[in-house]
């Protein structure tokens, strides 16, 4: 889950899906259907995130465009990936994280996109104009970015922790702070591994057999003190108080934080972490890719 955002900030999101068909490339946009900017043709199937995009802002997509838009859910890159690449599901517009959009592009599973028929591309920060797993925004146009990290109910805790990806790893650290039987990790083996990884001093990217195994015992070690592997409701199990903490996306975290009635924290760990970007993609064979 990824928690939307405020309606104002995502007014021009929806209109890269409304035409969203087609490549920077003439000859790559030509192996697809053509859309105009505004065109739709049929109603939309949309697999998101859950919980990842304003509902008013899809009731007014809908109203303006006078389609219908079906949206379902998956809670990591990997499951999505599982769903769409037999082909044919009959979604025409997914969110993809940066490293699964460069999967995608080579099992050409995404089409490019037709920027001329996406005006509002225009507006994409410089610093996400170019990114390396998509270079030049050829195939997604960013949605949202993040990071990905540690949230803590302070008020059980303390202020004083150490801000480290041991107090989901470490047993020391959990008879410390009281964490044992209250902590969540992503159920996301990419995500999981990658913050067992750099909690071990590795690269998140490693491919070394040895390092992965070295974060897959940890991540072992961990699971007697684990009270869920959680991608949905994270952040709300910290405020409901049944962890105390949760490993999970800024977004969330922060949303979530606001509503709570304890003092909480959010932090990307000493050791480092993940910055994400989630962008839209319209799948290759999209029953419906201009809406």
């Amino acid at each position: 889950m990824r928690k939307w955002i405020r309606i104002v900030a995502l007014l021009g999101i929806l209109s890269v899906v409304a035409a969203s068909c087609g490549s920077d490339s003439e000859e790559a946009a030509g192996d697809f259907k053509q859309c105009d900017a505004g065109e739709t043709d049929g109603d939309l199937a949309f697999f998101n995130w859950s919980e990842y995009m304003d509902p008013d802002l899809i009731a007014a997509f809908q109203d303006e465009f006078g389609v219908t838009v079906t949206e379902d859910f998956y809670p990591s890159n990997e499951e999505m990936f599982a769903k769409i690449s037999p082909g044919g599901t009959g979604y025409d517009v997914i969110v993809p994280s940066d490293y699964m959009i460069s999967i995608l592009r080579s099992e050409a599973l995404i089409q490019p996109i037709q920027k001329d028929a996406v005006p509002n591309h225009v507006n994409i920060a410089d610093k996400f104009a170019d990114p390396p797993f998509d270079p030049g925004n050829t195939y997604t146009q960013p949605y949202q970015w993040g990071t990905t990290g540690v949230g803590v109910d302070l008020g059980v805790t303390g202020p004083d922790i150490p801000l480290t990806w041991g107090l989901l790893f470490d047993a020391d650290l959990a008879e410390q702070y009281g964490l044992s039987g209250k902590i969540s990790l992503l159920d996301d083996p990419r995500e999981t591994m990658g913050a067992a990884l750099k909690y071990l001093g590795y690269s998140l990217n490693s491919t070394s057999a040895d390092e992965l195994a070295e974060a897959e015992a940890v991540i072992a070690d961990a699971v007697s003190r684990v009270a869920a592997f959680d991608s949905d409701q994270y952040s709300e199990l910290v405020v409901a108080g049944e962890t105390i903490a949760g490993h999970g996306y800024s977004g969330n975290f922060l949303w979530d934080f606001e509503e709570g009635e304890s003092e909480y924290t959010y932090f990307v760990p000493d050791e480092g972490g993940t910055v994400w970007v989630d962008g839209m993609a319209v799948l290759v064979d999209a029953p419906h890719p201009c809406t």
